[in-house]
């Protein structure tokens, strides 16, 4: 355990500001998991990516700071252009153009983020409640593959408690509707 908290301090000490927006980042996306109405839901993701993009720009990671960049706009544009194929494959385009300009040759798991950005970005034009938070529950198994092939201990528990706080979220939003259901019926 102090090998851990060693290790903790060692990186709050070589770069404290990249750290502290990274614990930013993870706690306000933990509270994204937890809101139920779905236009809050959507304004809250696109400040989720504000933060990683900041916590991204910082550490210099250019493939996972201009996605994250894009994926506020994508978010936001859903309010206006919801199942609109057209701006959707445009934000395609540009996820495989910052690709294309930040990969890493030797290390192929640099698309999943790009991968990644497309799936969220046709979850949020194309579905809704429920099925979006499933599939992002789901994304976020794909996100630890990648947190595991970069060595990063603390990617690797971030996405695993997101994974988790998105998963019992989606379930008690799929018993609410259950029981909606049933009140309906009765």
């Amino acid at each position: 355990m102090d090998i851990i908290f060693e290790q903790v301090l060692f990186y709050f000490y070589e770069n404290p500001i990249w750290q502290l927006v990274w614990i930013i980042a993870f706690i306000v996306h933990i509270f994204a998991s937890f809101i139920k109405n779905e236009k809050k839901f959507l304004i809250f993701f696109a400040f989720v990516s504000f933060v990683w993009w900041l916590h991204y720009h910082l550490m210099w990671y250019l493939s996972g700071a201009f996605v994250n960049y894009f994926e506020i706009f994508a978010t936001l544009f859903v309010f206006r252009y919801k199942k609109n194929l057209k701006v959707f494959l445009f934000f395609c385009f540009s996820y495989f153009v910052i690709w294309y300009f930040t990969i890493d040759w030797s290390e192929y798991f640099t698309i999943i983020p790009i991968f990644n950005a497309i799936i969220t970005s046709y979850l949020s034009f194309f579905h809704t409640w429920f099925k979006l938070r499933i599939w992002i529950c789901l994304t976020f198994i794909v996100r630890i593959v990648y947190s595991v092939s970069s060595h990063s201990i603390w990617w690797v528990t971030s996405d695993v408690v997101l994974f988790i706080s998105w998963a019992i979220w989606a379930i008690k939003i799929k018993k609410e509707e259950i029981l909606l259901k049933k009140k309906v019926d009765n």
